[in-house]
């Protein structure tokens, strides 16, 4: 993640955001982004086992998710999602498989290192719609 400024105006005020990623600084710092836009985290999960726990028990609005989550995928977690009709925005440094793809059309890829602004922007689009 590359450090850019932060909108004052609380973009995300009223939104749950899950973050799911198994590198813990890219977690934190996608938490702490996310916070001073105004959003609350569910998370970070750094595991398949707590993202699963955390997207089938917390009001979520929409989901950062990385495709690895240590030897695992974050595919369980897009099922999950997708039946409750949650937005996801991908944020990873690995190709989108076919799987995923098909689950999820629409679901933006953002390539690791992504600025702040652009996955906020991304986080807004996705919380209007």
């Amino acid at each position: 993640m590359t450090r850019t400024e932060i909108p004052a105006d609380a973009i995300l005020q009223g939104q749950t955001i899950l973050v799911a990623d198994d590198e813990i600084i890219i977690a934190l710092d996608i938490e702490d982004m996310l916070i001073s836009a105004g959003a609350r985290v569910a998370g970070p999960c750094l595991t398949l086992a707590s993202a699963l726990e955390t997207a089938s028990q917390q009001p979520i609005t929409a989901a950062v998710l990385d495709i690895s989550l240590g030897k695992d995928t974050s595919e369980p977690v897009v099922d999950l999602l997708a039946v409750r009709s949650i937005p996801i925005a991908f944020c990873t440094g690995k190709v989108l498989p076919e799987t995923l793809r098909q689950k999820v059309p629409d679901a933006p890829v953002l390539v690791k290192p992504v600025l702040h602004q652009i996955l906020l922007e991304t986080l807004v689009r996705l919380t209007k719609e």
